[in-house]
């Protein structure tokens, strides 16, 4: 189990919680994460919204067996009805029809296929947007929620070890099968987002080498997609997103969409099918290769990193301060060396 993450309150931010396939009209989905119990359900005009799970009668999980009627969902256990806004609104068999007990209500955005929950410890409210991944509509990518997809459940991680993974290019050789040091072409910070460039070779079917071109995005702690061109004729894209259920565990999910750069846009030959089949698999074994490490690892917070390393970490675990109530907490993470200049 990794041990030794620094911040002990979980960090603000939007975090995947289902896929949206996962939640049909009139479904209601039981959630665990942020050490909360949710019910997330889907209403009859296809709306999603989260409330805390516990009806504030007798205690039932309404993600248990729950109702949902109209825009809200009632309880299991005596019929009690709570609106999406977290209001009752109704107590069959009772003389009065309502009570003014509220519960709590999540933020929530569908998009990119997937269920979103804002999380903040201080309950304040999302203060940046969603990004809205052009390539869910270009139906050009293909998807598979057979093939392209998986979770790992209970991951034994901190949410923030995913997004240094990304900028740990000297793995990528030796847990990924890169033929030489990858290399850090550039990194960019903008308020929520972290974007980096990695150009990494990587061995191909002729014996030669092609030159794969990565660009990672990480927003908040708990989104990173890569933009991957590992060959000339494809390009992956990975999105995987780390959901705390506490501070050092987590759920992480992982969509892989893939555009076959010479194929047709219409059905697929078999050759082109078997290529297709091929790169989800290789993607989403990538992180089976990543997990075992990074369940059985120490964080370090003086982690003792190369110049070459440096350059990188530092900035970005200074910039993931921004995401933790208790940075002010904290130490600085990584101390002060020979650090390279990071495009603003």
């Amino acid at each position: 189990m990794s041990r030794g993450f620094p911040y002990k309150v979980l960090p603000s931010g939007w975090f995947q919680v289902a896929w949206s396939d996962e939640l049909q009209h009139g479904q209601v989905l039981p959630l665990h994460y942020f050490g909360e119990h949710m019910v997330c359900y889907r209403t009859e005009s296809g709306e999603v919204h989260v409330l805390d799970a516990v009806c504030a009668h007798q205690g039932a999980h309404l993600g248990y067996g729950g109702k949902v009627e109209g825009d809200c969902v009632r309880c299991p256990m005596h019929g009690w009805a709570w609106a999406a806004d977290g209001s009752n609104i109704d107590i069959p068999d009772s003389s009065r029809d309502r009570v003014k007990a509220r519960l709590r209500t999540w933020h929530v955005c569908e998009r990119n296929e997937q269920i979103y929950v804002w999380h903040d410890a201080d309950q304040r409210p999302p203060t940046w947007d969603l990004p809205e991944f052009e390539y869910f509509a270009d139906r050009s990518y293909r998807r598979s929620a057979t093939l392209g997809r998986k979770i790992w459940r209970e991951a034994k991680m901190a949410p923030q070890m995913l997004i240094e993974n990304t900028v740990d290019v000297a793995h990528i050789r030796w847990v990924h099968g890169g033929v030489s040091p990858a290399v850090q072409e550039d990194a960019t910070v903008r308020d929520h987002l972290f974007q980096s460039v990695i150009n990494q070779s990587f061995p191909t079917a002729t014996g030669g080498e092609f030159i794969g071109r990565t660009v990672v995005d990480n927003f908040g702690v708990g989104i990173t997609c890569s933009d991957m061109s590992p060959t000339p004729s494809i390009r992956v894209i990975n999105i995987e997103n780390a959901t705390p259920i506490s501070p050092e565990v987590i759920d992480l999910r992982c969509t892989i969409l893939v555009k076959l750069n010479n194929a047709s846009d219409d059905e697929l030959d078999e050759a082109d099918t078997r290529r297709l089949h091929r790169a989800f698999h290789s993607y989403v074994t990538s992180t089976d290769d990543d997990m075992p490490i990074w369940e059985h690892m120490d964080y370090r917070v003086k982690a003792l990193l190369t110049p070459e390393e440096m350059k990188t970490m530092r900035v970005l675990r200074n910039w993931a301060r921004q995401f933790y109530p208790d940075a002010g907490k904290v130490d600085s993470l990584i101390p002060a060396g020979d650090t390279a200049s990071i495009s603003p």
